[in-house]
Parts: C-alpha cells; sequence; structure tokens
C-alpha cells in the first residue's frame, strides 16, 4: 500500500520546484488558503507546520494590541479572585482559544472580546482603554 504524503510535504516538494501558490492549488485537492501558509512555512525554510505557526504565535504576541488584551484579562482575574476556567464556564468560549487570549496568542472578534470583557466586569470597549494614537485594533469580525 502506497505511504501517503503530508499536505505540508506536497506543497514543499512543489515549491522545490519552483511552482506558484496558484499552480499547487490546481495541481493538487488542496484549498488556497491552507496552501498559502505551508508555501510561506516552506519557503522561509521551515521543515514542518507546526514549527511556522509557533513562530507566528510569537510574533503575535509581541503587538501590543494582543499584549494589552492578555495583561487587562490577567489583571481581572486576579482582581476577581478567578481562573481562566471562570472565563470558559461564565462566556461559553472554548477552553483553548480563552488560553490563546491569557497568552496574547491570538485576538477574539469584538462579540467574544464583548463576552470576555462582560464575565471581567470591564465595562469598557477595548478602544476606550487604549489610546487610540498608540495602538490601532484590527478585530477578525
Amino acid at each position: 500500500m502506497a505511504r501517503r504524503i503530508s499536505k505540508f510535504v506536497q506543497v514543499s516538494n512543489l515549491v522545490a520546484r519552483g511552482k506558484t501558490e496558484r499552480e499547487i492549488v490546481d495541481a493538487t485537492d488542496i484549498k488556497l488558503g491552507t496552501v498559502k501558509v505551508y508555501y510561506h512555512a516552506a519557503i522561509q525554510g521551515y521543515t514542518s507546520v507546526v514549527g511556522y505557526l509557533s513562530y507566528l504565535a510569537g510574533k503575535r504576541q509581541k503587538k501590543p494590541n494582543y499584549k494589552f488584551l492578555s495583561e487587562l484579562i490577567r489583571y481581572k482575574l486576579k482582581e476577581l479572585g478567578e481562573r481562566q476556567n471562570y472565563l470558559v464556564k461564565s462566556t461559553g468560549i472554548a477552553r483553548p482559544y480563552v488560553h490563546f487570549y491569557f497568552y496574547g496568542k491570538n485576538m477574539p472578534c469584538k462579540h467574544r472580546i464583548e463576552k470576555i470583557f462582560q464575565a471581567l466586569e470591564v465595562h469598557n470597549s477595548l478602544e476606550d482603554l487604549v489610546d487610540k494614537e498608540q495602538l490601532y485594533f484590527s478585530f477578525n469580525n
């Protein structure tokens, strides 16, 4: 039986042959969004997509808006005497996502920020809490 090649290895092999993102999509059954991530990982010399995604998460953690939200969540949870699990139960947001927000690895959409702020008893919007001239906040939705 033939061994199945991972999508990342498929994309990496095609990148090594000089194929473009569009050519890779046309040659495989892999969606464009996935090809883009794998393509950039391969171009930058990553041997696994996990390593590349970890690198991207590290870059996001350094962004001021991610860091600010992370620090705010930590501060308010400590003030309330609660832990991450409190946010999971009170917001209905899955534990992995709460963990990502807590450590500044991801930025929640506006709807989730509202749920988090309600649970943490924050009565301002994220924009109100930070000087708009210093930070620019972009939300996923």
